[in-house]
């Protein structure tokens, strides 16, 4: 991949949560998910609430800070 990883920043208020669920968006209409696996980590339980039936992910949304490192582990595990 081109750019295979992404970091979203900015100050409160200026569209970062926008920006993250437009680029989320873009990929489910473009991509199956034999094509693209998520792993979604929300600890507000409010960013990526709506993304929680879709087919790409590879787990239930991460709402558990405890869990995220973990999680992210093991994704890292699956693509090597």
């Amino acid at each position: 991949a081109r750019m295979p990883h992404m970091l979203i920043a900015g100050t409160t208020g200026s569209g970062k949560s926008v920006c993250m669920n437009s680029i989320i968006m873009s990929w489910l209409y473009t991509k199956r998910p034999d094509e693209l696996k998520l792993i979604l980590v929300d600890p507000k339980m409010v960013e990526l609430s709506l993304f929680q039936d879709i087919p790409h992910l590879m787990c239930p949304v991460v709402t558990e800070t405890s869990k995220a490192a973990a999680i992210l582990e093991w994704g890292v595990q699956r693509m090597e």
